[in-house]
Formats: structure tokens, sequence, C-alpha cells
């Protein structure tokens, strides 16, 4: 590999137009991994458990088999050297881990998705291919919010607090996989798009924001809740660059998903909502706070493992609960050094999002925001839709940098697409 080379440029050896058939192969099962993620667990496969696991597991076959063929690389960014060594310093867990089948695990379960996240790296290389990626995650997160509305209709909810969710799924999780998808749709259904089915995606895009709002109320989620303030921010920001008739346009668009949000809210689980900064101000929310309070407790009686970690995985068996928490989840097990390289890889991706194009930072930007505001109230360390959401923040970012000049390399050494 040519060390010059800007980040994001493609290396190849005798690409083909066969190559570049089973490269759109390849992307399409990312895509369709990408799609499944929101709603894994309502569908399981025998002799493969989820469905994004059954999709997953071609997906990388199939990779394997297109990087042996073309001999062809992309380089890295630099956020994925991050992420790189995140997931091997939570190995490293395993010399000193407590309990070396629980740090085995999750370490296996990085490394996978540390496999995803450079899979759909190698193929989202385009601003077209890295908007399909967005819109897969978008279409995902509506059969989601399908669900959680159905399983609301029917009366499929906990008993007191009303909280509907789909098969398997906490109701916080669901509530902040559709919470992630806001921007992005909004994003898609208000940017330029060209290509087949553009106006009928751009009118899907724009119902999923009423649909997604109030399923994430339906969950009765306080986090799912908050996590959508930046969505709010970013609408309004976003509607007031664009041009006077568009302006009017998104202004009305925004009127009638708040009407509709208004009118068919279920009461029970929205009232539960409104008391999201009351709990917030107690220091409780929901018990979180003394599971918190005994992570923190371990950590600084730890000593040496402060530094280190108990041993990745290791919080549950540890403390008896789940950290309910990923930046105390990941400070208790993997100590200051394993929250220092994950730190550190966030504030990459987050530069790479500063350098790229107005709206796309916009999006990116909401996107980490929500993401960030959510996983304070849950560990997502370890969970798809973290490595996902990482993985459009950064292709979108690269594809649409504000550097003409490497946006011009990128699209000369792309393969033939024709």
């Amino acid at each position: 590999m040519n060390r010059s080379e800007p980040p994001g440029q493609l290396v190849e050896s005798g690409t083909g137009g066969l190559m570049a058939l089973f490269e759109r192969v390849v992307f399409v099962c990312a895509l369709a991994f990408v799609f499944t993620v929101p709603w894994e667990n309502a569908v399981r496969i025998s002799g493969f458990g989820t469905i994004s696991r059954a999709v997953g597991i071609p997906l990388i076959g199939a990779w394997l088999l297109l990087m042996l063929s073309a001999g062809r690389i992309r380089r890295l960014h630099e956020f994925h050297i991050g992420a790189m060594l995140f997931v091997f310093w939570c190995a490293l867990t395993l010399l000193w881990s407590a309990n070396l089948d629980l740090t085995f695990q999750q370490a296996k379960t990085f490394v996978q998705l540390l496999a995803s996240l450079l899979i759909i790296w190698a193929v989202v290389d385009t601003p077209d291919r890295s908007r399909g990626l967005l819109q897969a995650f978008v279409l995902g997160a509506a059969v989601t919010a399908a669900l959680v509305i159905y399983n609301h209709s029917v009366g499929n909810v906990t008993r007191w607090t009303q909280r509907a969710s789909i098969e398997g799924v906490d109701e916080n999780d669901v509530a902040l996989v559709m919470a992630i998808a806001l921007p992005a749709a909004w994003y898609l259904a208000t940017g330029k798009r060209s290509g087949l089915g553009r106006y009928h995606l751009g009118v899907l895009n724009l119902v999923y924001v009423p649909l997604g709002l109030i399923a994430i109320i339906m969950t009765g989620s306080r986090g799912g809740f908050a996590s959508t303030i930046p969505f709010y921010l970013y609408v309004i920001y976003s509607t007031g660059t664009q041009r006077f008739r568009t302006k009017l346009a998104l202004m009305l668009a925004a009127g009638v998903v708040a009407t509709l949000v208004t009118l068919y809210a279920p009461e029970v689980p929205l009232q539960r909502i409104t008391t999201t900064f009351d709990e917030i101000g107690s220091g409780n929310i929901s018990g979180r706070g003394g599971i918190w309070l005994q992570g923190l407790e371990v950590w600084l009686e730890g000593g040496v493992f402060s530094i280190v970690g108990i041993g990745s995985g290791g919080y549950m068996w540890t403390i008896g609960r789940v950290a309910h928490s990923t930046p105390i989840s990941v400070l208790v097990e993997t100590g200051l050094i394993g929250l220092s390289i994950l730190a550190l890889s966030l504030l990459l991706l987050f530069r790479a999002t500063l350098r790229s194009l107005p709206a796309e930072r916009a999006v990116g930007v909401t996107i980490l925001l929500i993401w960030l505001i959510g996983i304070n109230a849950l560990s997502w360390e370890y969970r798809k839709p973290t490595w996902i959401v990482w993985s459009m923040i950064i292709c979108v970012s690269v594809a649409h940098r504000r550097d003409v000049h490497d946006e011009q390399v990128l699209e000369s050494t792309a393969p033939d697409r024709a």
C-alpha cells in the first residue's frame, strides 16, 4: 500500500468487471445486514440465531472472497485504527480477567463487530453508497417502529406502564435505535437524491419521523425521549439553511409531524416520559444511580485494576447487574486505558465529521450526539447498533469531505461500477 495516499483511497490490482459485480454483491449484503440490525431479535432462524447473524455470516464470507480474488484493499481511517486498538485491549484483558469465559465471549463479540465495521468501510466508498447505508438503517428502524406500534395496538405491553417493544429487546434499546434513525431519515428526505425510487423513498423517510416519534413514546423510554433532543435542534438548523419555498414546506411538514405525535401518542407511556427530567434531577434514573455507584466503588478500590480493568465482560459477574452505562461499563471492565482508547477513537470520529460538507456534518454530529446521550443509560459498547452508527458516520463523513481534491481522488480511484 502506498502510505502517501489519502485516507479512503482504494488500492486495486487487476479488478475487472467481474470483481466490480462481486463487490456490488458484497455491498448489497452489507445493506441487508444494516437493515436487519434494528429488528434482528424479532426474527430468529434455526441454526443461525438472529436474522442479522444469518445475513452477517455470508457477508463476511463474500468479503473475504472478494479480498482474496481482487487483491484490493481500502486504506483505513485513523478512527479504524483506534477501534482496532480498543478491540485488541479488550481481548488482552484475558490475561488478568477473573472470569475467562465471559471475557472470551466478549472478545469474540468485539472481533465480529470490528469485522462488520471494516467490511462496511471497504465497500461504502462513494456519496451514493453512504446515503444507501443510511437508508438501509432507516428502513430497518421503520420495521422496528411498525412492530412496536403493532404490539401496542394489540395490547402486548407491560402491565402497569403499558410500554411496548419488540420480541427479546428491552424498550430502552429499541427507543434509542429508532431515535438514531430520525436525523438520518430527515437528511435523506430533505436532501437532493437521484435514482430510481427517490420520490417514494423521500415520502417514506418523512413518514418515518412521526411514526418513529410515536413508537419511541410507546416504549415509555425516558432515555430514548431525552436522546431525541438533538434531532429537534437539527431540524431547526437544517430548515434554516434552505431556500424560502423549501423552508415553508419543511415547516409545514414539521407541523404535521407535531400534530400526528400529539394526536396518536398513548397517554400512559407519555406520562412516564414526562418524568424524565425529574428522574435525572433526583439522580436515581429508574434505579441506575445505585448500580453506577457500585461499579465506581469497584473501580476506585481496584488498585492496578483501576488502570487495566477487571476484564472485558466482567461487570455483570462482579457487580451482579448490567452496568446500564457504556462509559462506566468500559471504565470498570477495561480500566482507564480502555476508556482512553475508546474516547480517543470517538474524538477521531468527531474530527472526521467536522471535516465533511455542511449537510453531512450536521447529520453526522446529530447522530453522534443522540448515540452519546443514549449510551449513558445503556451498556452499548458490545451492541451491533453502536458499531453500525460508527460505520454510518465515518462513511458519510469521508465520502463528503470538504477537501475537493480528496473527493476527486476518491472518485477517480473507485472501481468501475458501470
